[in-house]
């Protein structure tokens, strides 16, 4: 990847669209620190995305990756909780204040009616999404 920059907008869905091998995934993964940025920076609320501890960046960014397996009768509910780990202490049960953040994600991305539905039933896209500590919804601009 070269001249890559990239802009999200607090509160606003936006999709990566490009052919097969086309960089949009190591994009995602650049943008979760799962794959290492050479040269430039990313950045998050103005600041480099490595100035902040493993837990910090876990409270405002996940990736659910589309190529990596995960366990069978997952429903999306599960995996929309699965988003509330970072904001929880080990092993704690979801709580009222983790469930509307999870109805509130869901509604604006407009999966409600799916919360029920086996993952396997559902496409692939769609699985990167910074969030805030309040909703699975992007929080900040990124640069």
């Amino acid at each position: 990847m070269h001249g890559v920059s990239v802009g999200l907008e607090a509160g606003v869905v936006t999709a990566l669209i490009g052919p097969n091998a086309s960089s949009k995934s190591t994009v995602l993964r650049s943008l979760a620190r799962l794959h290492p940025v050479t040269s430039g920076a990313v950045e998050l609320a103005g600041a480099d995305s490595d100035s902040l501890s493993a837990r910090a960046f876990a409270h405002r960014v996940t990736l659910l990756s589309q190529s990596r397996p995960h366990p069978s009768g997952l429903t999306v509910h599960d995996v929309v909780a699965f988003g509330r780990h970072p904001h929880r202490r080990r092993f704690a049960a979801l709580t009222e204040s983790d469930r509307q953040s999870m109805a509130h994600a869901m509604q604006l991305t407009g999966t409600t009616a799916m919360a029920e539905r086996l993952t396997r039933e559902n496409s692939r896209a769609g699985r990167a999404v910074p969030r805030d500590h309040d909703v699975d919804a992007p929080a900040a601009p990124w640069t």
